[in-house]
């Protein structure tokens, strides 16, 4: 394969879930968010850390260096993703309210955000305890995500 066709074909794949999503999701929907280490790959300098050595993860208890991803998914098969300014309520309720149906149930985990938002939109919301053998669709998403967001 010729080195232009690779560096077209990994942006076209790269875009293509961008372009699929949903403009509402209705029914029974899942919610959750991720966290992603930033990545300062193929930069000379980083300003406001020191470099992780040989693909270290960082402090996985410090929010700080990890961007919020939100995961929004129905039964139907509708799916999107949004990249989160920072994990706060007012984030959360901004990228869910023009997508959540009011006829929606909502089912995540016990975050206040999603009460709240739940309460806000009058909704039924749920919680989601996934230990107890819960299966959320979600999840899958989530790893396939950060594969194609991989660089």
């Amino acid at each position: 394969m010729a080195e232009t066709t690779a560096f077209r074909w990994r942006h076209r794949f790269l875009k293509a879930p961008a372009t699929r999503k949903p403009s509402e999701v209705t029914g029974i929907i899942e919610a959750d968010e991720m966290f992603f280490a930033e990545s300062f790959k193929g930069n000379q300098t980083i300003h406001n850390r020191e470099p992780r050595h040989r693909g270290g993860m960082g402090d996985k208890r410090k929010l700080e260096d990890k961007i919020p991803i939100l995961i929004v998914a129905d039964r139907s098969g509708g799916l999107t993703d949004f990249v989160l300014e920072e994990h706060k309520r007012h984030d959360i309720h901004e990228a869910m309210r023009p997508i959540v149906n009011h006829d929606s149930i909502l089912c995540s985990d016990a975050a206040h955000a999603y009460r709240s938002f739940a309460k806000g939109m009058n909704i039924k919301h749920y919680r989601t305890i996934v230990s107890n053998g819960c299966s959320c669709n979600w999840r899958n998403y989530a790893n396939n995500w950060s594969i194609l967001t991989n660089k």
